[in-house]
């Protein structure tokens, strides 16, 4: 079982939250089953991973001054967004994110499709190469194979494919 993403915090923000808590338990409940609570050692466990790093209990007032934060630069269009998976669902969001002013970085394991989203080139038909170009040389999107500049970022994104395992009915 995979642990939470942690990622360095900002010295004026040290840490934020994933989610709210109760979103995030409720989240982990519909998954894992309506009984579930965290315990000792499980990876999934511990209050503390339902943000971003370590050190705030839930509802303090330091991690409501950070979420106050991040509101503050989604609505001034100054967040750092990340898509990870440029895929059919991915490329148009990052595009759609970087046309109305936010810095956008796009994360995939495809060279090819980093290659061509940096070059300005849309593989996918939902989004026409010539709305593409013009963020990729303002600077407002680039794609990257490289995920350690996903701790850099303000908020992301997930786009990527669901596991077969989980479609999966018995």
């Amino acid at each position: 079982m995979g642990r939470w993403v942690r990622t360095a915090g900002k010295a004026s923000c040290p840490r934020s939250p994933l989610l709210p808590p109760n979103r995030a338990l409720g989240l982990l409940r519909a998954h894992y089953g309506p009984s579930w609570t965290p315990g000792p050692g499980d990876s999934r466990a511990g209050l503390d991973g339902i943000f971003v790093a370590s050190g705030l209990t839930m509802g303090s007032a330091a991690s409501s001054a950070c979420a106050g934060q991040l509101e503050q630069r989604i609505a001034r269009r100054q967040a750092r967004v990340g898509i990870t998976g440029l895929g059919y669902v991915g490329l148009p969001l990052a595009v759609e994110f970087a046309r109305v002013g936010f810095s956008v970085t796009g994360f995939d394991v495809s060279a090819s499709k980093v290659a061509q989203i940096n070059a300005g080139e849309s593989y996918v038909l939902d989004v026409p190469s010539d709305a593409l170009q013009p963020l990729v040389a303002s600077g407002r999107l680039h794609a990257t194979e490289d995920f350690s500049a996903l701790g850099e970022l303000d908020t992301v994104n997930i786009c990527v494919p669901t596991p077969g395992s989980v479609l999966k009915v018995r």
